[in-house]
């Protein structure tokens, strides 16, 4: 057997254990990320009592294998899906990376809104509690336009509108309207990710199950990347609300240094001591 990842002893046992009740189990590696325990500790106490079961080859049908947690044999028939969860201490942040990823179609969607549709996706990162997005624009995008932007995005997390993931044909996925990124490469089958009834996308990551569960989306800041090309960063979920009281906290610091009381007058309060520098 081959694995993908490291896994502990225990799972080992797993592929003798599966017999064919197991083999229409579907993964759920993009559901809840913290469900799915109890199925992984009903097969491990399954193979702990017959350990030389005659089971299946079994294989994870993900298209990104998730750290530890998927199991795969090399096998010359088409691969059986089983539920496998990630380690329970990986969970939080794989539901970080979820957030980001949602996240990223919002802030896609959002930026078309705005800007208008040739603001389309043109490369993205998205890691555990942020993101970056890059797409055409001939200019600098201003910043009342950016304070828009992710006050629309923030809108489109408290409306708490549904993600829908689901299969169909590439052409049937694009009469509905489904965005399919430059330079991609799409088979027969894919896989589309709504969100609410404004974002179709083509997508193979892992996602939230409501636009809700992101709970907050802060951009950092939007900047040129090449001719014609724009970069925006932004944090996500409990990673966006650090960043706000590290901002809060600089804030409380400069107003107490400059003697003032009211972080509204903060700036006069700055204007009027660098006016007496200038005059000694």
């Amino acid at each position: 057997m081959s694995l993908r990842r490291t896994l502990p002893p225990v799972l080992a046992i797993l592929p003798a254990l599966c017999s064919a009740a197991w083999s229409q189990t579907q993964y759920t590696g993009y559901g809840d990320p913290t469900a799915g325990e109890q199925e992984v500790l009903e097969i491990i106490n399954r193979a702990r009592a017959n350990p030389t079961a005659e089971g299946t080859r079994l294989a994870s049908n993900s298209p990104y294998p998730l750290p530890g947690g998927d199991i795969t044999e090399n096998a010359p028939n088409p691969p059986l899906a089983v539920v496998v969860r990630p380690p329970l201490a990986m969970n939080a942040n794989l539901l970080a990376t979820a957030r980001a990823h949602t996240s990223t179609h919002i802030v896609h969607w959002t930026l078309k809104h705005l800007l208008g549709e040739h603001a389309r996706q043109a490369g993205s990162l998205v890691a555990p509690g942020r993101l970056r997005f890059d797409f055409p624009h001939p200019s600098a995008v201003p910043l009342e336009v950016l304070e828009e932007a992710e006050l629309e995005a923030n809108r489109r997390l408290a409306l708490d509108d549904a993600v829908r993931i689901y299969e169909t044909t590439f052409d049937e996925a694009k009469a509905q309207g489904a965005i399919a990124l430059f330079g991609e490469k799409y088979g027969d089958l894919v896989r589309v990710v709504e969100v609410g009834d404004y974002s179709r996308e083509l997508c193979g990551g892992t996602h939230v199950h409501r636009t809700g569960n992101v709970s907050l989306i802060k951009i950092l800041h939007e900047g040129s990347i090449g001719a014609g090309m724009r970069r925006v960063e932004a944090l996500v979920g409990p990673d966006a609300l650090r960043e706000i009281n590290t901002e809060r906290a600089l804030l409380r610091g400069l107003v107490d240094t400059l003697g003032s009381t009211d972080p509204a007058s903060a700036i006069d309060r700055a204007r009027q001591l660098l006016e007496r520098v200038k005059r000694l």
